[in-house]
């Protein structure tokens, strides 16, 4: 019996996005991601070019209890260091495509970028439209948001606020 990963070797196509599984990509996100890698994803999209993986989006279902349940959500997106210019919103819109296949159902997408990390540009780029969360709103009044910060992963270190993107299929 084959493995998924093994299964993914016969499907790959250098330069074209592809399904893939959290074995493969997890590497790329361990290397070059902020957040580092991903126990599970809904899917798992990849890029190759001859000397291995390039980019990586994980989409999972919405963390937030305020989003309905027909959006899936970018939870990781990785373009590694080999990548060309351009090459995230052209993966970007491939991917739109492969989940607009994959999730009939599937009615819009959102993402959340850091503002302390991220401009947005690569969103804006990828014809993402901004959906200011409350935390980015208050943010943008005085560069601090609220005093109390905006969440911690670790219980220790305070987090930037988010900026919601999103795109409407």
């Amino acid at each position: 019996m084959q493995t998924t990963e093994q299964l993914a070797l016969f499907g790959r196509v250098v330069g074209a996005v592809c399904v893939e599984s959290a074995a493969v990509c997890n590497p790329l996100l361990e290397g070059h991601h902020y957040l580092g890698p991903l126990t599970s994803a809904r899917l798992w999209l990849a890029l190759f070019d001859d000397e291995g993986l390039t980019q990586v989006q994980a989409w999972r279902w919405p963390t937030s209890r305020r989003i309905t349940e027909d959006v899936l959500e970018l939870s990781r997106w990785c373009i590694g260091p080999r990548s060309n210019r351009n090459a995230g919103s052209w993966f970007n819109a491939r991917a739109v495509r492969i989940i607009k296949r994959t999730f009939p159902n599937i009615r819009q997408l959102v993402s959340y970028s850091e503002l302390g990390k991220h401009d947005g540009g690569l969103y804006r780029a990828s014809n993402w439209e901004s959906w200011p969360t409350h935390h980015a709103d208050r943010f943008a009044l005085d560069g601090v948001g609220y005093r109390s910060g905006h969440g911690s992963w670790d219980g220790v270190t305070v987090q930037s606020p988010k900026m919601r993107w999103r795109i409407v299929l």
